[in-house]
């Protein structure tokens, strides 16, 4: 927490340049787990084109001896920052001469025009609020409680599908978020946790356009059925668990397996585990094999596709557990996996079973080949 006699710079907005302006640069509306635009600590600065000229200033939150400052150095081409521009305000109602110390800059409404959104990593006590936005450097609205959501972590993401980006709040009570609403406001949104510690990321994982929130926590405030878990808050409403004791898993989201839908793989000690995900919300843990059917010609190898049906990344290793008995399999390209060439004359029906392991994982399947001829 900050008092009026310490002046610190606030947090760092990292991955892409932000649009602050004020009005002309509104913020992006684009925002997914690789490019979202969030705070990294509080009291660092952060970056945004507050003029409109294309170019990233940098901004401090600091505190005065009556009133908090937002410090602005304006860029330039050459990626230098002009002499600082010092404005002033004071935080709406009982602010107890405590200044934010975490903000971002978001379009709230859509109209063209960037606010700024501030809180506090150590909410002051009676605040009565979470967060509040200022146009044009002046406090206009506030919006949540300040008794227990601290905003150590601010993030952006369109969470609805709407095209208004909302704001996901991480702090020292877990999580909470924030819908941006149309008239230019702020209302709490549909997505909270209470846990001590959290890790998250962001990602639309049931392409309804909606924004996804995975969410990694470690000893869930006291609950003694949830020490620890690892979850997704879908845009729909559904919660789904992936591990109901996960042991505080660092998360990243990724196309593991390349079939155009995002996965989260999580990472404890050393430890990956993928959860492969189906384009609907459903996760599977994988490597997971199925069974195939193929059918071939005893004169024409047959290249038979394997993996098409299962839940693996491209850096599972595929091995031969059982070989076929009536014929041979050799290598075909990494994207058919394995060619069947029949050597046998009679017509009875041949199998073999493969594995795919990944990370110290590791799963069979038997695939048959039935002759046509």
């Amino acid at each position: 927490m900050w008092t009026r006699r310490t002046v610190a710079a606030a947090l760092t907005a990292s991955a892409i340049c932000i649009g602050v302006a004020f009005p002309a640069g509104a913020a992006t509306r684009e925002a997914s787990d690789r490019n979202r635009v969030a705070n990294q600590q509080p009291g660092e600065p952060f970056y945004g084109d507050l003029d409109g000229d294309g170019h990233n200033d940098r901004i401090s939150l600091a505190a005065g001896d009556i009133d908090c400052l937002i410090i602005v150095e304006a860029g330039d081409p050459a990626g230098s920052h002009h002499p600082p521009v010092t404005h002033s305000y004071q935080p709406p109602a009982l602010w107890q001469h405590s200044c934010p110390d975490v903000g971002i800059v978001v379009d709230l409404g859509g109209d063209g025009e960037a606010e700024l959104v501030l809180g506090w990593a150590n909410t002051p006590r009676l605040l009565g609020y979470q967060l509040f936005a200022l146009r044009s450097f002046l406090p206009f609205t506030t919006v949540g409680s300040g008794f227990y959501n601290h905003s150590s972590r601010l993030e952006l993401a369109d969470l609805d599908g709407d095209g208004l980006l909302d704001i996901v709040v991480t702090g020292g009570w877990g999580l909470r978020t924030f819908r941006n609403l149309p008239d230019g406001t702020l209302a709490i949104g549909p997505h909270g946790t209470c846990t001590v510690a959290i890790h998250i990321a962001l990602a639309d994982f049931n392409h309804d356009g909606g924004t996804d929130i995975v969410v990694s926590t470690l000893d869930s405030c006291g609950d003694p059925d949830t020490p620890s878990r690892l979850l997704v808050m879908l845009s729909d409403g559904r919660r789904v668990t992936l591990d109901g004791n996960s042991n505080f898993p660092t998360v990243t989201t990724l196309d593991a397996n390349r079939d155009g839908h995002l996965d989260i793989r999580a990472t404890r000690l050393g430890t990956v585990t993928t959860y492969f995900g189906g384009g609907d919300g459903r996760f599977v843990t994988g490597p997971v094999t199925n069974d195939d059917l193929a059918h071939a010609y005893r004169n024409t190898p047959k290249v038979i596709k394997v993996r098409v049906n299962d839940w693996a990344s491209t850096t599972a290793t595929l091995t031969i557990v059982t070989p076929p008995q009536y014929g041979y399999l050799s290598t075909a390209d990494p994207r058919y996996e394995v060619k069947y060439v029949r050597t046998a004359a009679h017509k009875l029906a041949d199998t073999f079973v493969y594995q795919l392991a990944d990370n110290g994982k590791s799963d069979t399947a038997t695939v048959t080949v039935k002759m046509k001829d």
